[in-house]
């Protein structure tokens, strides 16, 4: 508006000299040319944000998923492009007249391979000469300079600072160029050229054909992660709920929620179609070692919760050492709110050992300062509690991959693909450093200090890799390395809530291989009295919604990697696990008993696999992934002779028969038309290996 009274103004003072009709022409000429400007300006623009996006798509091996006409006036000016991880951008193309110059703006790839904003034939620089680079895939910063540009009274001027400076454009001009940035663009079948006015031309894959056969689709919604597998059953897609942060007092991701979905559902409606298949919130399993559950969920059990009300602690006090009235000795670690303390209790022997145990501080006695506490009154106890050491754990990573390919787990986005990874690895908190920690750092310490980065050591570092299959299953690696002498009591790798509120269970290997209602009173214990045979441990755990088998899952430890080897498990083992008495729970135990020593290295890998009535005949066909071959898992409790029809990614596949029952007959050892021919005189069942 300013620019045009200014005109006016200039125009009007030579009114007496100039005919009116010349001047409102003119007027008209002004304002039509300041509308080009200005239009030129918003499409360079958006153009030069839409190109730096388009290379760090590339960069990130992105590609097309919808492409759409922009029209002006039923004139094509550009499309609207969006991507399967990137979003949506709009670039513009077609002609704004010669009589509308703007900056003459491209890209070239520089000698060091990075991609540079150009200003005709030169470098576009910025006020200390250096290149502006157009994408950095790898910036430590999570960004790069995107230069802007405006117009004011006909003058170009451009900015690196994302607006907050701006200075004259003292680069190339397009004056008679109508394309300021891009010039043409060529949508193909397979790909979307963009042709920049310099030359360069940008290519991009669009909607590659063989996405719509993949099986699976990851949807990031903020903390939410839907893992959607569409090779779970006929009609029905298994959809896992992840949380990035779990709701527990670790926050450690964390599984939320099986859940099913018709199978023509949207991706982009997937939450409003789910239907609880099985609650997850606490199938993550911890190690138990020192007498206590840690990692996962789970944190140290040391911790004595105290009521006092208005106890007057602050932040402050974390950190500061207190004796009750029996002589035990206590660090204040949390403050949960005015009414509530947590205290650890410490003496030299668990100091040294690194085995932390409860206090259990007398009710009606107080607890009196010995160093460091700001606040030095006593702490009258009222109620007290046992709880966990929330946050257990430090030095946290996590990461997601798509078919091998590491995406952004923090954008949300739509991701297609056969094979859904995340990837974790943490250090749980050696108590006795965090304890020296906070007393040396009283004062100073917050509510986080307790799991502070600058804590080093640690009784164990994990590393754990959860891989979502496209049938629905879940295949768990995970790795040890431990940094203390521990007692160790088990690890399980995995473990499951019960599937319904009356579960039947079924254990091959075990007394318990028929399939039996699990009574509420009774822990069913695998001690090695309990299997059918001393030499081999069992490795398979079943859990039915009901005696019909037509919904259940499967807890698997793959007997190829690692302590899954069933002599080195027999080595460690004579404990398989136990369904427990009052939650129904399924824990299995990979290994049991004894110690482990600082300096071990551990690893193996376990699966879960949801089971529906894949086959009238049989109790339960099931399969999981192990690097790249699939394991499959035919059980009968009846004479069966038939063939099994397999889903068409496992035609053409090579037979290894890893174990079965004598009852059982199978001679295959190729997958021809999809079927494996399974015989059976009674019980049984059978565990092969198909790989290419």
């Amino acid at each position: 508006m300013k620019k045009l009274i200014i005109i006016i103004t200039v125009l009007l003072s030579a009114l007496a000299c100039t005919n009116l009709d010349d001047i409102l022409e003119q007027l008209r000429d002004h304002e039509q040319r300041i509308q080009k400007l200005e239009a030129l300006c918003t499409q360079l623009n958006s153009n030069v944000e839409a190109i730096q996006t388009i290379l760090t798509a590339l960069e990130q091996n992105d590609y097309i998923t919808d492409i759409t006409k922009i029209t002006e006036g039923g004139i094509e000016i550009g499309y609207s492009i969006t991507f399967a991880k990137g979003g949506t951008v709009n670039i513009y193309h077609g002609s704004n007249g010669s009589d509308a110059p703007a900056p003459k703006i491209g890209i070239r790839k520089a000698s060091d391979g990075e991609y540079y904003w150009t200003s005709g034939d030169e470098w576009l620089t910025d006020e200390s000469g250096d290149k502006i680079p157009a994408a950095i895939p790898n910036d430590p910063d999570g960004r790069y300079i995107t230069p802007s540009f405006r117009v004011a009274e006909g003058v170009w001027y451009i900015s690196f600072d994302d607006g907050a400076s701006w200075r004259e454009f003292d680069g190339i001009l397009n004056d008679m160029i109508p394309e300021p940035l891009i010039k043409s663009v060529e949508d193909a079948e397979d790909h979307f050229t963009i042709s920049l006015s310099d030359g360069t031309e940008i290519i991009i894959p669009k909607f590659r054909k063989d996405d719509a056969k993949k099986d699976m689709a990851c949807i990031i919604n903020g903390n939410d992660i839907y893992v959607r597998a569409k090779g779970f059953a006929p009609e029905n897609d298994m959809v896992w709920k992840l949380n990035k942060i779990g709701s527990g007092g670790n926050k450690y991701f964390n599984i939320h929620t099986m859940y099913t979905c018709p199978d023509v559902t949207d991706n982009n409606n997937l939450s409003k179609s789910l239907v609880s298949w099985k609650g997850s919130s606490d199938d993550l399993c911890p190690t138990l070692i020192n007498g206590s559950h840690i990692g996962g969920n789970h944190g140290c059990s040391c911790v004595d919760r105290i009521k006092c009300t208005g106890h007057g602690k602050t932040d402050a006090d974390i950190g500061s050492v207190w004796t009750d009235s029996t002589g035990k000795t206590y660090v204040l670690t949390h403050i949960y709110n005015k009414n509530e303390l947590g205290l650890v209790m410490f003496n030299e022997k668990s100091m040294s050992n690194g085995i932390m145990g409860l206090g259990k501080p007398q009710i009606g006695t107080e607890m009196t300062h010995q160093s460091g506490a700001t606040n030095t009154d006593s702490i009258l106890i009222e109620e007290l509690t046992s709880t966990q050491l929330w946050q257990c754990f430090n030095n946290y990573s996590i990461s997601l991959s798509i078919d091998g390919n590491e995406v952004d787990i923090n954008t949300n986005a739509v991701h297609i693909g056969d094979q859904v990874s995340i990837t974790t690895q943490y250090d749980i908190i050696y108590v006795p450093a965090m304890l020296t920690y906070l007393m040396e750092n009283v004062g100073n310490n917050d509510k986080d200090s307790q799991h502070s980065e600058d804590i080093k050591d640690y009784y164990l570092r994990l590393y754990i890799t959860f891989q979502f299959n496209r049938n629905g299953s879940m295949s768990k690696y995970t790795s040890y390395y431990i940094n203390k002498d521990v007692t160790l009591s088990y690890i399980g790798l995995v473990q499951s809530m019960r599937i319904s509120a009356e579960p039947y269970m079924y254990t091959p290997d075990t007394i318990y291989d028929d399939i039996i209602k699990q009574d509420q009173t009774i822990t069913y214990h695998l001690t090695n009295d309990k299997w059918r045979d001393a030499g081999k441990v069992p490795y398979r755990y079943y859990q039915f919604a009901d005696d019909t088998c037509d919904k259940g899952v499967c807890l698997v430890y793959d007997r190829s990697i690692g302590l899954g080897q069933n002599d080195l498990r027999l080595a460690h083992c004579d404990h398989a696990g136990r369904y427990r008495i009052d939650t129904g729970k399924m824990y299995p135990y990979l290994i049991n008993g004894g110690s482990l020593a600082k300096g071990t290295y551990l690893d193996a890998m376990a699966a879960r696999v949801p089971l529906y009535k894949y086959d009238e005949d049989l109790t339960a066909v099931g399969w999981y992934w192990c690097d790249k071959d699939i394991i499959l898992m035919v059980d009968t409790h009846k004479p069966v002779d038939k063939e099994i029809t397999l889903p068409e990614y496992m035609n053409d596949m090579r037979v290894e028969i890893l174990d079965k029952t004598e009852s059982v007959a199978c001679n295959q050892t190729y997958l021809f038309n999809r079927k494996v021919r399974f015989t059976s005189d009674g019980y049984g069942y059978l565990v092969l290996r198909l790989y290419k």
